[in-house]
Order: structure tokens, then C-alpha cells, then sequence
């Protein structure tokens, strides 16, 4: 893992006190009940305050609940991936729950900055909908009277939703196997096709030429503070690996083992 740092810095405390009562990793396994447990509430929460009612919230958490509680060796295993869905979630708590301030925008990156030191993907589709959430929620036209935007605020709010675009148009396309069938091609569909829509919606609405120009402003501001927020804990990797002499190895791993790696299998309908 290229940011297993992360993932021994956090079960550092918990096996430090398992010591305590001898060689023992239960401790471990019980941290892990105490992220699936945090994991359903953020669930929830997320689910009530994106405007869902309780009864559909709970529904499901009680899907999340029966798969994450399923023995399977992914669900039980202390994965990279669990502590940074944990850390995107509460990303995407805080700006849901405090909308609108650039301050809270960038603590929301921050946290997704903070998932991607578990597992880089975890925090990158953290903050993809964290920055379509803050261009939609200040999209023209603004409850003001519409008037010219400012060409470059315009400009740089089509930017972001266009990296989105590219960005999720290139990780689906590259997991695609190079002898593609009607399978794999459908898995893929079912994979970005969502959220590719949601992208094209903003799009649409960015290239609107009238709206109100402070919340144009306002909106980029926050998708600026973001991503300042989303970059800073990578960063602090990279000067981590350069003091060490080992950022060729951390561009290795990072970069060119992942374009190695073969993990996509097409969803089959049942024999």
C-alpha cells in the first residue's frame, strides 16, 4: 500500500492496547465493530440531512448493516478502504450539515485529503461529489436577479465540472478489460453512468451566461477551498517519502503498480 502509513498509524493505539492483555489482535477486530458502527450512523445521517425520511434512511442502513456485517474476508479484515469511506463520509457530513462557507469546504476536503492517505480512490470519490454538491448548489440561475457572470469564475466552474467529467470517464475506461464484451461494457455503464449524469446536469447548467455573480464567485470559492483541503494531507505524504530519499518508490507505487493491477470482473447474469 502506498499510504500504509496511514493504516498503521491508526491501529497503532489499538495494539499498543491490546499489549495490555497479551499478544492478542481481537483488539483490532473490535476497533473494526467501532468503524461499521460509525459508518451506519454517518450513513444515516447523511441519508436524513440529503432530505431522505427516517423510515427510508433506515431501510438503508439496514442493507449497509447486512452487507458490512456479512463475514466475508473484505468486511472483516482491517482494509485501507473502511477508515477512508469513514473519513469521506465526514466530509460529506460536514458540508451537508454546515452548507455555503468556504471554511466548511475546505474542512470537507481536508477529511477527503485525509481518506485518500488510506486508499487514494477513497478519497478522490469523497471529494468528485463533494465538489458537484458545492457547483450545484450555487448553479445559475441564483435566487437573485440574473446578470452577467463573470467570464472567469464561469470559466473555472466549467473547469471543475469538466475534470469530473474526464476524470470519471478515465477510471471507468481504464478498469475496462481490452477484449471488452456486452458484460463488461454494462458493468461499467452501471458504474459511472450516475454519476456521469450528474456531471452532464451541472454542465448544463454552468454554461448558462446569466446568473448571480456573487454566488458564482461564492460556489467557486468553496470548490477552490476543497481542493486546497483535499491536497494538503497527500502533500504531506510526498514530503514524508522525499525527506526519506524514497519519492521515486512513492511515484512507483502510486503511478505505475495500479496501471498493473487487474481487478475488474463484469457482472455475469446467473448461470
Amino acid at each position: 500500500l502506498v499510504f500504509s502509513l496511514s493504516v498503521e498509524l491508526q491501529n497503532a493505539p489499538f495494539l499498543c492496547f491490546g499489549r495490555l492483555f497479551g499478544a492478542d489482535l481481537a483488539v483490532v477486530n473490535l476497533s473494526l465493530v467501532g468503524l461499521k458502527a460509525l459508518l451506519a450512523l454517518a450513513v444515516f445521517g447523511l441519508a436524513v440531512m440529503g432530505g431522505a425520511r427516517r423510515a427510508t434512511a433506515l431501510v438503508v442502513v439496514t442493507v449497509f448493516v447486512v452487507v458490512w456485517g456479512s463475514p466475508l474476508w473484505l468486511f472483516s479484515a482491517p482494509y485501507a478502504q473502511h477508515y477512508g469511506l469513514l473519513c469521506a463520509m465526514a466530509g460529506l457530513l460536514l458540508a451537508v450539515r454546515w452548507p455555503g462557507s468556504a471554511w466548511t469546504a475546505l474542512g470537507a476536503g481536508l477529511c477527503c485529503g485525509v481518506a485518500a492517505t488510506f486508499k487514494l480512490t477513497s478519497g478522490l470519490f469523497g471529494f468528485f461529489p463533494l465538489v458537484l454538491a458545492l457547483l450545484s448548489a450555487t448553479a445559475p440561475p441564483g435566487s437573485a436577479p440574473a446578470s452577467r457572470r463573470t467570464p472567469w469564475v464561469r470559466a473555472g466552474r466549467l473547469a471543475a465540472g469538466g475534470a469530473l467529467f474526464v476524470a470519471t470517464s478515465a477510471y471507468v475506461g481504464g478498469m475496462l478489460p481490452k477484449a471488452m464484451d456486452g458484460a463488461a461494457l454494462a458493468t461499467g455503464l452501471l458504474l459511472g453512468a450516475p454519476f456521469l449524469w450528474c456531471v452532464g446536469r451541472a454542465a448544463w447548467q454552468e454554461s448558462a451566461r446569466a446568473g448571480d455573480h456573487e454566488q458564482d464567485a461564492r460556489g467557486f470559492g468553496a470548490v477552490l477551498a476543497a481542493a486546497i483541503g483535499m491536497s494538503v494531507p497527500p502533500l504531506a505524504y510526498v514530503a514524508f517519502y522525499a525527506e526519506q530519499g524514497a519519492l521515486q518508490a512513492f511515484q512507483r507505487d502510486l503511478i505505475w503498480l495500479p496501471q498493473r493491477l487487474g481487478w475488474f470482473v463484469p457482472l455475469r447474469a446467473p448461470a
